[in-house]
Formats: structure tokens, sequence, C-alpha cells
């Protein structure tokens, strides 16, 4: 199986998750809905959730099916691995005992990838912008997530070093993903399209 087919299905789920925030968006520009803001925000709150967990899934399903030769890259690279039979030698092997397999946010991504890919390949390929990108994504979910202390401080951290005019009614994780990037594109749209770049990157690695 193509790669390809990883990342088409994923840019098929953020399509839907657009398609429900315009939906929502128009319905609270309506004179004939009143959504409260409360709720706008647990909406936000939650389809970044449902992003980050989607690319999540698909980074997983690579990261396996690539070890047991699921799923084929286009690239004439010989991609230098582990080689498992199937799926259940892979998780075994990578679970250890573990009840649950973990391999983001980036830092965990890169040491798994160290483990059992060596040289060029699909996981140590991402551009450095992008890196800084996904760690800004993962301080979010994580503060959505969690709501701990920690998170707490490093998204406030977050927020002060890269956005420090925010207003300070726009510095909550759910206002700062409604926040426009540029004139008509908001955080939001801008993480998702980043995820939907860089699962794209990944399978049509060369």
């Amino acid at each position: 199986m193509h790669s390809d087919i990883l990342s088409l299905r994923l840019k098929k789920e953020y399509d839907r998750v657009f398609s429900s925030r315009k939906r929502m968006e128009k319905a609270n520009a309506s004179n004939n809905a009143y959504i409260l803001d409360k709720d706008l925000n647990l909406f936000y709150d939650g389809m970044f959730l449902k992003s980050v967990t989607l690319f999540e899934s698909f980074v997983e399903e690579f990261f396996i099916g690539l070890l047991y030769d699921k799923y084929q890259l286009s690239t004439k690279k010989k991609i230098q691995k582990h080689i498992f039979k199937d799926r259940k030698l892979v998780l075994n092997f990578i679970l250890n005992g573990k009840p649950f397999l973990d391999l983001l946010p980036l830092h965990k991504l890169e040491k798994n990838t160290k483990v059992f890919y060596k040289d060029d390949n699909p996981f140590s390929n991402i551009p450095s912008a992008s890196k800084t990108v996904l760690n800004h994504i993962f301080i979010i979910r994580n503060a959505i997530a969690h709501s701990s202390v920690s998170s707490d401080t490093k998204f406030k951290k977050f927020i002060e070093n890269n956005h420090n005019t925010l207003p300070d009614n726009q510095r909550s994780p759910s206002k700062f993903l409604q926040s426009l990037k540029t004139s008509n594109q908001t955080m939001f749209e801008t993480y998702i399209l980043e995820m939907n770049f860089l699962a794209q990157t990944m399978t049509r690695f060369n």
C-alpha cells in the first residue's frame, strides 16, 4: 500500500473539521442563532484536541506500518530500519510492557526514530520551522487537555514569547485559536494546515 493513502485520509478528516468549523461560525454569525461564548470556546477546544489526535494516529500508523512494510514510499532511497514480520511483533517490541504507544510530542518521536530507523527517514526529515510549530501545537494541546500548573505556565510563556501583543481576553487556548494569524486565517486553521503539511511531507519522503 502506498504511504500517500495515509496523508490523503488525514486530509479528508481535516476537511471535515474545517466544514464543522464553518458551520459553527456561520451559525454564530446568523441572526437566527445565538451561540454562547463558552460554547464556542468548548467547540474550538474540542476540535483542536480532535485534530491533534488525528495527527497522532497518523504518525503511529505510519511509523508502525513502515516497520513491517505495510506502506511503501515512492523514494528510491534505501530506508535503513528494523524490519518486523507483522504489526503484532512491532507492537510487542515498541510497547515493551507499556499500556500504550507514545510517539509524540516531537522529542518522543525523535527518540523512537533513532531506535527503529537509521540515517535519512520520513521522521527525521521534518523542516526546522515545522518542528517549532509542532512543539507549539503540543503546548496548546496540553494546556487544553490537562489544565495543570505546568501546562498552563508553558502556555503563558509561549504566548508571551511569541504573541506578546495579543490582548488579555485572547490569551486562553480557545480564544488564541480563534485569533487571526492573517486577515483571513485563524490560528486554529494555521495549525491544522501545518499538521496536514507535515503528514504529506512524511509520506512523500524522497
